[in-house]
């Protein structure tokens, strides 16, 4: 056979670089890229980023570096570059890259040493062989992807027996499944691209059957652990063991589901689990009532239904918990509305009023058909929305009341001009009476908010939203800018205490390092800006 037969055409290449695109038979019948004569390397590697440097799509050089890297048998160097031109526009550069990727590939599995780590690399250079089908390469892809079939059918099979064996005289039971499960994840590309392999179908019988044995033994421990502690009065760690054997087991009947020793020994594990869990579920009914810990137990019963294929089991013990749910529900309703009825202060008659109406809303997720709790929320739902609004008209107003105080103070008369007081600005309006006026607005702004959404909203409410808006935009613009200010004011005071300190030097000792200046979120932090304002949107209730 003539060497010259596989030379691949490199039309793209500098005549310096046609030598190394010969292919040899270095790997037994695998037809190789490059020849194994000696070269210069690291000049060439250095033109080639050069030119790349300039050029980031300069596809020649992205080739000549996987070549280069090939060549000093660096193989995932050059996977990486020939990976790189699935990118090009060229159809025949493509084709190249990916043929001389397949080759690195089967470089990268003998590296490997022929364990099973070398199967993946293979199986991926098979993959890339068959992808050259159809091109101008395909007869020298073909050529190769045959020589690499018999190398992975070989590589795979030993290798899985290889780990077997190892399995098979571990002394742990641990190292014996990971060895096993290591041998069966070995062979399955090999019967993925022929099911019906007789020599790899044959060992992963062998295989699944140890290893499915052995699962069940370890299985077996486990559920003894289990009934030890569950005797100790450690419910959890047991439901813990019994969990990891019920696991073990089932992975076990997927590796021989035709064994009835293993089927019988899952089932068994996962009704002693279900009763577990049903026990522990009774205890916390016997001490437990509210709402939140009966909600807690669902879940718990939605696994033993899983576990027994059957809800009959936990119908009763549902139907208890949904009961207590809603009653305490009911209960913390009735109350709040009671007390909602007979309070005098308005702020405390909304909070109870919104506790009485979240909690007949609990009651009907647990049972919609709760006729009572829907009349009461037809009632108190009006009432609520009302409240939420008459609040938020008054917090408007107080801001209002704030704004109308400052701009009094603009004229205090003829013939006096005050000086402002510490944090005011010249139109009379404190630092804190702005962050109060913000507070106020904000909750304004949530009220209006909350009340629309309960379906209340009389005559004016936009125009007052909207005054409330813009009152809120100001507002916040004059502090940001007062807090630009004092950032700036502050920074101008440390310079020029720095440069002072520098004239008075008059010693070696150092003089105590000046403060640090707060970042301007920290300053906006300090003065409370929208201190109140998550708390006004997220809760109701803060009034």
């Amino acid at each position: 056979m003539k060497i010259g037969k596989y030379i691949l055409r490199s039309y793209f290449l500098p005549a310096s670089f046609w030598f190394l695109l010969v292919l040899s038979n270095a790997y037994g019948q695998v037809k190789d890229p490059f020849i194994e004569e000696p070269a210069v390397v690291d000049p060439m590697v250095v033109e080639m980023n050069r030119r790349l440097e300039a050029n980031p799509e300069d596809w020649e050089a992205i080739y000549n570096l996987g070549v280069l890297a090939y060549r000093i048998k660096d193989y995932n160097k050059a996977a990486y570059h020939f990976t790189r031109l699935f990118s090009c526009p060229d159809q025949r550069i493509r084709e190249k890259a990916l043929f001389q990727l397949g080759n690195a590939q089967v470089r990268l599995a003998e590296t490997n040493g022929g364990y099973y780590r070398a199967v993946p690399a293979l199986d991926e250079a098979l993959n890339t062989y068959g992808r050259l089908e159809g091109t101008r390469l395909s007869d020298e892809a073909e050529h190769n992807r045959r020589n690499t079939f018999e190398r992975f059918e070989s590589i795979s099979i030993s290798s899985a027996q290889r780990l077997f064996d190892s399995g098979t005289k571990a002394s742990e039971s641990k190292q014996r499944n990971h060895n096993f499960s290591l041998a069966l994840e070995t062979l399955s590309p090999l019967l993925i691209r022929e099911p019906d392999h007789p020599d790899a179908k044959a060992l992963r019988e062998k295989i699944a059957k140890e290893y499915a044995q052995n699962l069940a033994k370890s299985a077996s421990q486990l559920e003894e652990k289990a009934q030890k502690l569950w005797e100790e009065g450690k419910g959890r760690d047991s439901d813990s063991r019994l969990t990891k054997a019920i696991e073990l087991l089932e992975r076990a009947s997927e590796l021989l589901p035709e064994d009835q020793a293993i089927k019988e020994q899952l089932q068994a594990a996962q009704e002693r689990l279900a009763e577990q869990l049903i026990d522990s579920v009774e205890n916390v009914l016997e001490k437990k009532k509210d709402f939140d810990n009966m909600k807690r137990q669902l879940p718990t019963l939605d696994r033993v239904d899983e576990l027994l294929a059957d809800s009959s089991r936990t119908e009763p013990l549902r139907e208890e918990i949904s009961r207590r749910m809603e009653q305490d529900v009911m209960n913390k309703a009735d109350r709040a509305a009671e007390e909602y009825a007979q309070m005098e202060d308005p702020t405390m008659a909304a909070v109870l009023l919104q506790i009485a109406v979240e909690n007949y809303h609990k009651a009907l997720t647990v049972n919609p058909d709760n006729t009572r709790a829907q009349e009461q929320l037809a009632e108190l739902e009006p009432e609520l929305g009302q409240s939420f609004h008459q609040m938020a008209e008054e917090e408007l107003q107080r801001a209002e009341e704030l704004a109308s105080a400052a701009t009094e103070a603009e004229s205090p008369g003829e013939g006096t001009v005050p000086e402002p007081e510490s944090g005011e600005d010249a139109n009379g309006l404190t630092d804190k009476d702005l962050k109060d006026a913000i507070m106020h607005l904000e909750k304004a702004n949530s009220g209006f908010a909350h009340a629309e959404s309960l379906g209340f909203k009389p005559e004016g409410t936009d125009a007052s939203k909207q005054k409330a808006e813009e009152l809120l935009n100001e507002m916040r613009e004059e502090l940001d800018k007062r807090l630009a200010g004092q950032v700036a004011a502050a920074a101008e005071k440390d310079q020029g205490a720095g440069e002072k300190g520098d004239e008075d030097s008059s010693s070696d000792s150092a003089s105590p390092e000046p403060p640090k200046m707060g970042t301007f979120a920290s300053i906006r932090k300090k003065y409370g800006a929208n201190a109140y304002s998550k708390k006004a949107a997220e809760d109701g209730r803060d009034w």
